[in-house]
């Protein structure tokens, strides 16, 4: 359950999204106190005194985002008034390890206690516990440098995240006595009819029901014994989850969605059944998206519709794939642990490492962990080994299913779906991933980072793995050094460094590459100051600024000023213009002739280079590197160009007028993309412009529309495929049996249409393929389905081996007319004409057939 949901409910007077809330952070605040160094039955009182006093303040709170701070800042005045004491004898620990760095943090000054509690355990970032601390992120920073130094650890963040893991199995639970029997709550403005309902019930809720229910041992043995239907269905549920993942009971009901999912139902059945509630399908089908396992939440993600306008749900499902595959990892971790004398005494055999060997022959595993290994894959979990240490560990991976699920949500957090199944990147030093695939992820994040709305839990965490990542791009690692022995740049690095300077738009990679490349170029690629002084910091920043929206300003300056501009294309003075500009710019290709005047003159004067057969100035107003993407050398000569050029209707061809709008323009590194709007009474159309840093105007990727007389189809099979498409096209034209215009249709697709429709009885849809005109046969509708009903309908692969198609000059009444020629299948017709021709001309429309009385007839 997303606590954001709850905030809104909250400060609308919704105290059931109050008490939702607080539970959803009650583990959290147990956990903290225990962390800060107090045992657990202090902590549970602690955090018990801390609720209390939290929900009489919530009134009182006029900004939900300062729910979760004010909630810290309770719970650390608290503890600072209580004096830490030894927990080892508790023994709450798995792994000794962990035990040991547990009282060693508890050691520590309270000052740097606090801030690295809660940047390492609670997720915060420097912002954060500055805001809960009243001091300023500088200090955070010292303060957990110099808590950091203290604890004086190898492997120090792998060491924290095992630690982590280990209290996040603490056996936490509240009782009913450790809630002070308030009857009262804080006043909250009641602006709904079911908020003052609840305002009577909140308090005995609070001290009652829910509180006893969310944290006894056997929440979901009680859930078993209840006989409402809902229980019953989702006891069988929850079972059939345990045995996907082929736990035990016990190992099952550490999973935390497990627990929460539980908690839930305890409310909602409790509610039910005491009528306190407006009990509901919609909040019980949401209990039951919080139990489902992530391989059934991959199942179920709906096909029929997707994620792709929706950023918040993509990251809403994201983020609960992520914590719960994390949360059965975790599971899954301890029992690899468990049976780590069996793991470490694994032989392995032949080819693979041993992570891949006992997943191949996990038989010969004990029996627990045999379930558990041959049962990962079912939930996109694999076993790997660790690079820096050796150590055998449980990881996503990338499965199909997971992969076309993708590309079903927003475009923003592509990056987060991948994060999610290749984190982490980096073990130690060591890159998990080639140089090249990691830096394709890099971008990937980068991406995200850069669009997306920031989250409070995989925003920081990506975050974090993006800024480790392009550190080591930059400055290398222990595995991966920058410089060769002569202290030239590797390669490898020099490519990456040079290719992503280049890359198009303000990004903070090709921010921060380009002075290191051009001071790196200048020395022989042995020394840059840039590069020597780079840091994380310079990462940070530039991803800021790249947020803000900022960077593209640092980076190519302020956008130039550019009117927009509307002419009548029937105006005579328009025409007159064109020819003078053409002529002036003919003589010397100097782009400089049409300084001052807007795009539409660039393109009016190309259009009529092109009436005139004169490619060669069409070329100069070209932008010259168009097809030279990221340093490829994909430019076209000037003789290419003239050789392949073939003239086409004019651009304006029954336009009547034009129109710039500056708006339309869109940034390239110092230059900009727009378009020049033609409106004919027809239709619309955009010719692409480009402006350079110079500012002059060149047209961008013009296509013209080739006259009809260069169309050209050579001996074309007719076979299963020319059939399947031709279905295609008859399926996309066909509305009603009348069948759609198709502009810009090849005439070949045209006569497909035709021998489709004919092979299944539409003469309908045929008969909306001919020209009908004054220099054409005609023949009534009904006249042309009675006699081509008399016919028997024709395969068309059995009648016909091939088809041609030659577009012809126009013709004296303007027409452009063309000739389709289908080849018989002698083998199946040996007494059929050897070719038939079909008469076929050009319209605004597209390819149609001109209608003869003899058309495929026998």
């Amino acid at each position: 359950m997303d606590e954001n949901e709850q905030i809104p409910n909250i400060m609308d007077g919704d105290l059931k999204a109050l008490e939702i809330w607080i539970h959803l952070h009650s583990e959290k605040i147990v956990r903290f106190a225990y962390q800060y160094g107090l045992p657990i039955e202090i902590a549970l009182e602690v955090a018990t005194q801390t609720f209390e006093e939290f929900k009489n303040e919530t009134g009182s709170i006029n900004d939900g985002k300062q729910f979760l701070p004010e909630l810290y800042k309770i719970i650390i005045r608290k503890v600072g008034t209580l004096q830490p004491t030894s927990t080892a004898q508790e023994n709450l620990f798995s792994f000794e390890e962990d035990a040991e760095l547990h009282q060693d943090i508890g050691k520590l000054d309270a000052n740097i206690r606090i801030p690295i509690i809660l940047s390492k355990f609670h997720d915060f970032n420097f912002e954060e516990i500055a805001i809960v601390l009243n001091t300023t992120e500088k200090e955070v920073s010292t303060w957990i440098d110099q808590a950091e130094q203290s604890l004086q650890l190898n492997h120090f963040d792998k060491r924290l995240e095992l630690l982590n893991k280990s209290y996040n199995r603490l056996p936490i639970q509240f009782k009913e006595e450790r809630i002070t029997e308030s009857k009262t709550v804080s006043k909250i403005e009641a602006k709904t009819s079911k908020s003052i309902r609840w305002a009577v019930a909140l308090s005995t809720l609070l001290a009652g029901i829910l509180i006893t229910s969310f944290f006894t041992m056997n929440k979901a043995e009680t859930i078993k014994t209840s006989d409402s239907e809902y229980a019953v269905e989702y006891t069988k549920l929850r079972d059939a989850y345990k045995e996907a993942l082929m736990l035990t009971n016990e190992r099952f009901d550490k999973l935390a969605f497990i627990q929460s999912a539980d908690k839930q139902m305890q409310v909602f059945l409790e509610s039910e059944k005491n009528d306190l509630l407006e009990v509901g399908e919609s909040d019980y089908e949401y209990i039951l998206n919080e139990l489902k396992i992530p391989s059934q939440m991959l199942k179920d993600f709906p096909t029929s519709y997707s994620l792709m306008s929706d950023e918040d749900k993509s990251i809403e499902f994201l983020s609960s794939y992520r914590k719960k595959s994390k949360d059965i990892i975790s599971i899954y971790s301890e029992v690899l642990w468990d049976y780590r004398l069996d793991v470490e005494s694994f032989e392995t055999v032949g080819y693979g490492n041993k992570a891949e060997q006992m997943i191949k022959f996990s038989d010969e595993l004990p029996e627990e962990l045999k379930s558990v290994v041959a049962t990962m894959h079912d939930h996109s979990i694999t076993l790997r080994e660790d690079k820096a240490t050796g150590k055998i560990e449980p990881h996503l991976f990338l499965t199909a299913m997971y992969q076309d699920i993708i590309y079903s949500l927003h475009d923003n957090v592509h990056g987060y779906a991948l994060f999610i199944v290749n984190e982490p990147y980096l073990f130690e030093e060591i890159m998990k991933l080639s140089y090249a695939e990691s830096f394709y992820h890099l971008l990937t994040m980068q991406d995200t980072l850069e669009k997306v709305k920031q989250d409070d839990y995989l925003y920081p965490d990506m975050y974090e793995e993006y800024v480790e990542l392009f550190y080591k791009f930059v400055k290398g690692s222990k595995d991966l050094n920058v410089f060769d022995g002569r202290g030239i740049v590797k390669n490898e690095f020099k490519q990456t460094w040079q290719r992503y300077s280049e890359m198009y738009g303000a990004h903070p990679t090709n921010y921060l590459f380009t002075p290191i490349v051009e001071e790196m170029e200048a020395t022989g690629w042995k020394a840059s100051k840039s590069w020597d002084e780079f840091d994380r910091s310079k990462i940070e920043e530039a991803l800021k600024l790249s947020k803000s929206d900022e960077l593209e300003e640092i980076m190519y300056g302020k956008p130039p000023h550019i009117d927009d501009d509307f002419v009548v294309l029937t105006n005579e003075s328009f025409a007159k213009e064109v020819k003078q500009l053409y002529d002036t710019f003919k003589s010397s290709y100097d782009i400089l002739v049409f300084k001052g005047k807007s795009p539409i003159y660039t393109v009016g004067v190309y259009d009529y280079a092109n009436e005139l057969n004169d490619p060669e100035t069409m070329y100069h107003l070209i932008y010259d590197d168009n097809m030279d993407y990221m340093g490829t050398g994909g430019v076209q000569s000037q003789k290419d160009f003239v050789s392949k050029w073939k003239k086409g209707f004019s651009l304006f061809k029954d336009a009547q007028k034009s129109i710039f709008y500056s708006g339309s323009m869109n940034r390239i590194g110092y230059d900009f993309l727009a378009d020049v709007e033609i409106i004919s009474e027809k239709m619309h159309k955009n010719i692409s412009v480009y402006l350079d840093k110079e500012q002059n105007w060149y047209l961008h990727s013009p296509w013209v529309e080739e006259l009809p007389s260069y169309q050209l189809e050579e001996d074309i099979e007719i076979n299963e495929n020319f059939k399947n498409e031709a279905e295609l096209f008859y399926g996309a034209v066909s509305m009603d049996h009348y069948p759609l215009m198709m502009e810009g249709s090849r005439a070949i697709d045209i006569i497909g249409i035709y021998l489709y429709a004919g092979e299944i009885g539409d003469y309908q849809a045929q008969y909306g393929l001919f020209v009908q005109d004054e220099h054409a046969d005609t023949i009534e509708l009904e006249v042309y389905i009675e006699q081509m009903s008399s016919f028997e309908p024709k395969n068309m692969e059995n009648h016909y081996s091939k088809i041609s198609f030659t577009g012809l000059e126009q013709d004296e009444n303007g027409q452009w007319p063309g000739v389709a020629t289908l080849t018989s299948n002698l083998e199946e017709n040996p007494e059929a004409e050897p070719e038939i021709t079909i008469p076929m001309r050009w319209t605004e429309e597209g390819w149609r057939i001109v209608y003869t009385s003899n058309l495929f007839t026998e």
